[in-house]
């Protein structure tokens, strides 16, 4: 591999840490970190407290052959939604201006990329860690396993990318769509089938175990079982076998990878001009959904107990309402958040308060995690800046009209979670 390009990703992660060190040692990112890590802290004590709670009712945690029938599936339903993300073969703007026209080859750059984008991976499987590890025998090899499936399902992302890439020349778009169509619809028969075959009056968990156990759903998911045997083991010696594997896997796929010089970098700049017109209108108030305001009139109640500040935050709202789509994120994942919580949880009382507690912690950071995707606020107005400064208005009224709609809007949603709980 170029040494520039090595050289990159050693800056690259320092630059990271030395932003973390510079904005905890301001008073806004004291306060931040210090937030997440009492975030941090309470998701695990839940986690720990839940656990007790489970073994003072003398219920035992799932088996590792209940894992091992589950888990793969899982792994590789995810590895196939997020390779259809959208983000494959994805390159920030510096690097499309600065490294697509250096004299380094394609699977450099391709090394590059899997390089540079570890450490999301590995936080991801760490941060996923804290809501299973009660379910694991060793909690080490079972984050270990988290991470290296988060790998493998970046890696997997992105050789199917090139895979598309390499077929688009020889298959035009209409039979990449039927093939597209195909395969898709032999999935739903796959799982209309298996659901069939339950007997009549099964509950919803027999008909997800006859979908789990059919031939083909195994067949397809041996690749991720790897993963799932690392995460159930019991002792340091099958560990060490399970990572041998796992990392197997993934080497064998990135040397495939590598093995096929593909011309990707067209591709690559039509998936990187996407996800940058994602971040563009997500920094003015926009969605990563891509949605475009309407025309549509839209009545609005007053607010006259704004007093100054209402115009702005009218404003805020009926550009919003114009936008409704913006939501579907946060309304998505409350939804999935909070029913995995709630049907997680046992019968006993005891597990009951546990999950509503994890559910009311979720429900309070929630603004913080997806604020980005509602920004009709100042981040929307930042070109407008001079012009708020200029207006006849103290400057609490204008803090007040630009946030008051993203406020009310998660406000309202917290209390829907909060509802879902009671």
């Amino acid at each position: 591999m170029n040494p520039g390009l090595l050289l990159l990703v050693r800056r690259g992660a320092w630059a990271k840490l030395r932003f973390l060190a510079r904005r905890a040692r301001t008073l806004k990112g004291g306060l931040a970190i210090g937030a997440g890590v009492v975030f941090l802290a309470a998701i695990v004590a839940t986690q720990f407290w839940g656990a007790a709670l489970s073994r003072q009712e003398g219920k035992a945690p799932p088996t590792p052959e209940e894992v091992l029938a589950y888990l793969p599936a899982i792994l590789l339903v995810v590895t196939l939604l997020g390779a259809l993300s959208g983000r494959s073969l994805y390159f920030t703007r510096p690097e499309v201006d600065f490294l697509f026209p250096a004299p380094v080859g394609r699977r450099e750059l391709l090394v590059y990329s899997l390089l540079a984008r570890l450490d999301i991976q590995v936080l991801s499987g760490l941060w996923t860690a804290l809501f299973v590890l009660n379910f694991a025998p060793v909690a080490a090899a079972a984050a270990l396993a988290l991470v290296l499936a988060f790998v493998f399902m970046y890696t997997t992302a992105q050789a199917l990318a090139l895979a598309a890439a390499a077929a688009e020349p020889w298959l035009p778009r209409h039979a990449r769509r039927l093939i597209a169509l195909g395969l898709a619809a032999a999935a739903l028969a796959v799982v209309a089938s298996a659901v069939a075959a339950a007997p009549p009056g099964a509950e919803l968990g027999e008909r997800v175990a006859r979908v789990v156990r059919h031939p083909l759903v195994r067949g397809a998911s041996v690749v991720t079982r790897p993963f799932a045997e690392l995460f159930v083991a019991a002792t340091w010696g099958g560990a060490l076998l399970w990572t041998a594997a796992s990392l197997g896997v993934i080497a064998a796929e990135v040397g495939l990878m590598l093995a096929f010089d593909v011309a990707y970098t067209e591709r690559s700049l039509a998936v990187s001009r996407r996800v940058h017109e994602r971040l563009r209108r997500m920094r003015s108030g926009g969605s990563t959904l891509g949605a475009a305001p309407s025309l549509r009139r839209v009545r609005l109640p007053a607010l006259p107990f704004l007093g100054a500040a209402e115009p702005l935050a009218r404003r805020q709202a009926l550009e919003l309402a114009r936008t409704p789509k913006v939501l579907l994120p946060p309304v998505i994942m409350g939804a999935i958040w909070l029913t995995a919580i709630l049907v997680g949880a046992g019968a006993g009382e005891a597990e009951a308060a546990s999950a509503a507690t994890t559910a009311i912690v979720v429900g309070i950071v929630f603004p913080v995690l997806f604020t980005a995707h509602v920004g009709f606020d100042f981040r929307r107005d930042l070109d407008r800046m001079p012009l708020l400064k200029s207006l006849p208005l103290r400057p609490f009224a204008v803090a007040v009209g630009q946030v008051f709609t993203v406020a009310v809007v998660f406000a309202v949603l917290q209390l829907a979670m909060a509802a879902g709980v009671a």
